[in-house]
This record gives C-alpha cells, sequence and structure tokens, in this order.
C-alpha cells in the first residue's frame, strides 16, 4: 500500500476550497476510472472533455503528484488530483476532510476571500483581513504585528474610558514599529480595530448609557485617525470599521430614550470624517 492514512487530508492544503469542491463533484459522478494503487504509486484516468492521466506517489516521505491537465502545469494542484484522492480513500474506507477541515485548512482562494470580506465585513475572517497585504503579486517588507492588544473580555465587566483610549493608544504606538508600512500593515491594524470594536460590543450592555456614549465617541476619532493618519486606506478598508460602529451606535440609539441627547450625539458623530458613515 502507498501510505497508510487518507491521501485526500494530506492533499487539503495544497489546494483551494474551490477546487476541492470541484474535485469532490468529479469524484461523486464517478469521473475516475482506472484507478490502480501499488506499494509505490498511485496511477488514474480521470474522465471529462479530455481523459487526464494522474499520478500520486511518496518521496521522501512526502505525498508527491502529478497531472496532465492544464491547470496542473501550471503549477496548481486540480480538481483531477482531489478527486483521485478522495475516490482512492473512499475505496479504503480512510475518512474524507470534515466540512470545517476544508474550510479552515484548504489554502486560501484570494480573489474569492477579497470579494467575500467586502461583501460581509461584520463576518470577514479577521486573519484574511490581515493577510491581504501579502496576497499581492509584489509587498515591501514591513512590520509583523499583534492580533489585537491586550483587552479584557468579560462581558460582565463595564468599560471606562480611560481603558478604551489606552487600548487605541496601543493600535496608534503599532504605527512606530520599525519597518511599519502604511499600507501592506493596514490589514492588521484595521483587524486589530475591529477585534477591540467586537470587544466593546459584547460589554456595551454592561456599561452605563452615558458612559458608551462617551466611549462611542472615542472609537469614531481614532477610527477617524486610523484611516487618515494610521493606515493607507485607498482599499477601502473603513468598511470593516464602519459596519461595526454602525452596530454600536444601533445598540446606543435603542438605549437612548431622551431626544435631545440623542441629537446631541448625531450632531458630534457628524463632525467625525467617516460620519456620514454612521447617519
Amino acid at each position: 500500500m502507498l501510505i497508510k492514512r487518507s491521501i485526500s487530508t494530506l492533499l487539503l492544503s495544497d489546494v483551494t476550497k474551490t477546487v476541492w469542491n470541484r474535485g469532490q463533484e468529479y469524484a461523486h459522478k464517478k469521473k475516475v476510472a482506472d484507478l490502480v494503487e501499488t506499494s509505490d504509486d498511485i496511477n488514474a484516468v480521470v474522465l471529462g472533455t479530455k481523459n487526464y492521466e494522474v499520478h500520486l506517489y511518496v518521496h521522501r516521505g512526502q505525498i508527491e503528484y502529478d497531472c496532465t491537465c492544464p491547470h496542473f502545469e501550471r503549477g496548481s494542484t486540480c480538481k483531477h488530483i482531489v478527486a483521485v484522492a478522495i475516490v482512492r480513500d473512499q475505496a479504503k474506507d480512510f475518512d474524507l476532510p470534515s466540512k470545517k477541515e476544508i474550510k479552515n485548512e484548504a489554502m486560501v482562494d484570494t480573489k474569492t476571500a477579497i470579494k467575500e470580506m467586502y461583501e460581509n465585513p461584520i463576518d470577514v475572517n479577521l486573519d484574511h483581513l490581515r493577510e491581504a497585504g501579502d496576497w499581492r503579486k509584489w509587498t515591501r517588507p514591513h512590520a509583523k504585528l499583534p492580533k489585537t492588544p491586550a483587552m479584557k473580555k468579560e462581558t460582565t465587566l463595564p468599560l471606562t474610558l480611560k481603558e478604551v483610549e489606552t487600548i487605541f493608544s496601543r493600535i496608534e504606538k503599532w504605527t512606530h514599529r520599525r519597518n511599519y508600512d502604511m499600507y501592506f500593515c493596514a490589514g492588521e491594524v484595521v483587524a486589530g480595530f475591529c477585534e477591540v470594536l467586537d470587544v466593546i460590543r459584547s460589554r456595551s450592555s454592561a456599561t452605563s448609557g452615558s458612559n458608551m456614549q462617551g466611549i462611542f465617541l472615542l472609537c469614531m476619532k481614532n477610527a477617524d485617525a486610523c484611516v487618515l493618519e494610521w493606515v493607507d486606506d485607498s482599499d477601502g478598508l473603513h468598511i470593516f470599521l464602519t459596519a461595526r460602529l454602525k452596530i454600536i451606535l444601533n445598540d446606543l440609539k435603542n438605549r437612548t430614550k431622551d431626544a435631545a441627547i440623542w441629537k446631541e450625539l448625531k450632531a458630534k458623530i457628524k463632525s467625525f470624517e467617516l460620519g456620514d458613515f454612521m447617519l
């Protein structure tokens, strides 16, 4: 036997989710033919518009593979290889990767990931936002920043202005690090800012309404600083901040029963650069 475990699991980190799903579809439609496994390798033919030959083998303890299709010749693991691995594993009763494993361990399809990020700014994978700057064909050497400044996350713990001010000050200090790049570090800064806003929202119900009003204005002040001074916002990363700020503001609106106080708060919000996105 070539290898006594699931080959499809080993392949998962070499393919995007889209390619994996296409390979899975090919396996389901029984497009894999003439599969032969020896002690040295696996050979099969995958049927399609053209028939492609797939070869899998072990080299220096690692699974290697090739396919005669154009996609593989351009340097990418193809759906034909995935289909053969799935069919082989099913025949051997090996477990296939779970949906969770496919989601978390498959390669990032950068074009799809970027599109999904902007379509769903609240549910965005913040790690993808952090990494997006490095997905380009060229990058400059730049600092690697923390994921988020240290912040207490207990939802029953009230927020204070001093705490929130300190947290944003820590993010601002990231921009003074050696090799900080306003463009290529922008995703990391915005992702860290988003993490803070998510914690603020989770702790807002334990915080008095008057304190939350001041904290929200502090968030707006620092959001302005982020997109105007800390990062290069040419890719429109502010959308990830404003999406969260809108939710916090809506929660605050529902808690503010005094119309005069709400009117005053709205006037202050409009004075910020990002205010137009809020109201």
